[in-house]
């Protein structure tokens, strides 16, 4: 796949390397010397990919800008010393991808030898997905977090070693996060208590821990909120929403399927206290009546279920 990208004579700015069965050195050397302007690199699902496959990265492409190394969990192969040089060296990078990589196999998670304190800072990086990763610990997660201090997407989700301590050290040094995905993180019941968060639109919960109280610190941080996914919060209530409602005057998107707890009688009262919805999901059997769901549509907000 190398050689068919190097002979191609085409100056990309996008390569998909993916899936490629081995990625030879002085192959990727050529292609970095003829594709100078290569700006988005993916190699994920790459089991072959070692330390020393990144350090050429590194030296042969300097204008990337995205890199995605995502690995299936039983086919790490990459150290955090590799994911150090790509720091150092790629200056320019401002979208990491470390997807299914396991914190345990590359000691940037749980246990000792945590290395987290020597990756570089580069303001420049604005996502990191940590999904999927088990062993990352709260205190892995806050370093790693505090290097990115212009950070606008975190992703957590399927962490189950995160709590809401490890989110709210995070958010310290990370105010400009936009979006926020804590999908499937059990341990994580708020956000944690803190500055305002104003650039925060989008927040992913599904089947988390959050519940009201976790709403309610969300509500007095997240005022410019517009989507919250909160699909299986089984502690959600309506005593919750009422405060996300007052208080994010622009929430639009709310997804509320699989919260048990909630009053069907809310549905009406959401719509009408909170006249910037303009969509709720929620479970088939929690779904008003035809002739209330074009009521509510009429003031501007489809009611559904997916």
């Amino acid at each position: 796949m190398v050689d068919v990208a190097t002979n191609s004579n085409l100056d990309l700015k996008t390569l998909d390397l993916s899936g490629a069965r081995e990625l030879p050195l002085e192959g990727l050397k050529v292609l970095g010397s003829r594709m100078k302007n290569v700006k988005v690199l993916r190699s994920n699902k790459l089991g072959t990919l070692r330390d020393h496959h990144l350090d050429v990265i590194a030296d042969s492409m300097p204008c990337l800008e995205v890199l995605d190394i995502s690995y299936p969990q039983d086919e790490v192969n990459v150290t955090d010393r590799g994911i150090e040089v790509v720091s150092m060296k790629l200056k320019v990078l401002r979208k990491s991808t470390y997807l299914d990589i396991s914190m345990g196999e590359t000691n940037l998670g749980g246990g000792g030898g945590d290395k987290a304190t020597n990756i570089v800072s580069d303001p420049r990086i604005k996502f990191l997905n940590f999904g999927d990763n088990p062993n990352l610990s709260d205190e892995c997660l806050a370093k790693l977090a505090s290097t990115c201090p212009t950070l606008e997407v975190l992703d957590v989700s399927s962490c189950k070693g995160i709590t809401e301590k490890g989110i709210a050290d995070s958010l310290k040094s990370n105010s400009k996060i936009r979006k926020l995905r804590i999908n499937e993180c059990g341990g994580i019941m708020n956000i944690g208590n803190g500055l305002e968060l104003p650039e925060l639109e989008v927040l992913e919960a599904t089947r988390s821990g959050i519940n009201d109280d976790g709403l309610v610190v969300i509500g007095n941080r997240c005022d410019k909120l517009f989507k919250l996914n909160l699909n299986g919060c089984l502690g959600v209530t309506t005593v919750g929403l009422k405060e996300i409602l007052r208080n994010c005057k622009r929430l639009r998107n709310l997804n509320l399927t699989g919260c048990l707890n909630m009053s069907l009688d809310m549905i009406d009262w959401m719509v009408f206290s909170r006249p910037s919805l303009r969509t709720i999901i929620l479970s088939h059997s929690s779904l008003p009546s035809e002739s209330q769901r074009e009521l509510l549509l009429r003031h501007g907000c489809l009611v559904f279920s997916e």
